[in-house]
């Protein structure tokens, strides 16, 4: 079910990723991210501090993504690199996060 679920985010985040610049791309992934945690229980959201580190981090992955649609177009390509682009950033997201909203988005 995981896997599916993964799959499904990586093709949208591939079409959301067309039409949107870096800006929009981290701001729909914190609103994201928020939605969960608030979704799941998790009253406090996320500080200032957390919200500062994951933009870096989201910026350099749209950065990647963009940088790699451009040299491989075909769908294959770029959804196996979309999976493991989200296989390496998922631990660097959650290593932002407290251990209750890591709980709370687990759920």
């Amino acid at each position: 079910m995981k896997h599916i679920f993964t799959v499904l985010l990586i093709f949208s985040l591939s079409s959301y990723m067309q039409g949107q610049n870096h800006f929009d791309y981290i701001k729909q992934e914190l609103s994201n991210l928020e939605t969960k945690l608030t979704k799941n229980g998790e009253k406090s959201g996320l500080t200032n501090e957390q919200t500062a580190q994951l933009t870096k981090i989201l910026e350099d992955k749209a950065l990647r993504i963009e940088n790699y649609k451009k040299q491989y177009k075909q769908k294959d390509e770029l959804s196996k690199f979309l999976m493991q682009l989200e296989n390496e950033y998922t631990p660097r997201i959650q290593a932002v996060l407290t251990t209750q909203q890591r709980r709370s988005i687990q759920k």
